[in-house]
C-alpha cells in the first residue's frame, strides 16, 4: 500500500461533519456505533441482542 500511495500519491477524502456523532444531550461527549442497519430495519433475532447492547451502554 506505502508503494502504490508513493507512486499514486494519497487521495483526498473530504471533510467529515460530526456533528451527528455529538451526544444529543450533553453534546460534548462522541457516540460510537455499535450496529448499522439498512433499510428493512434490524434482523428479527438481533432486536433481543440490541436490547442487550443498549442495557450495557446506558449508564448505572
Amino acid at each position: 500500500v506505502e508503494l502504490l500511495q508513493q507512486e499514486l500519491g494519497k487521495p483526498d477524502l473530504p471533510e467529515r461533519n460530526e456533528v451527528h456523532l455529538l451526544c444529543p444531550i450533553c453534546r460534548k461527549g462522541k457516540m460510537v456505533t455499535i450496529w448499522r442497519f439498512h433499510q428493512r430495519g434490524p434482523p428479527p433475532l438481533g432486536s433481543a441482542t440490541l436490547t442487550l447492547l443498549i442495557n450495557l451502554v446506558k449508564k448505572p
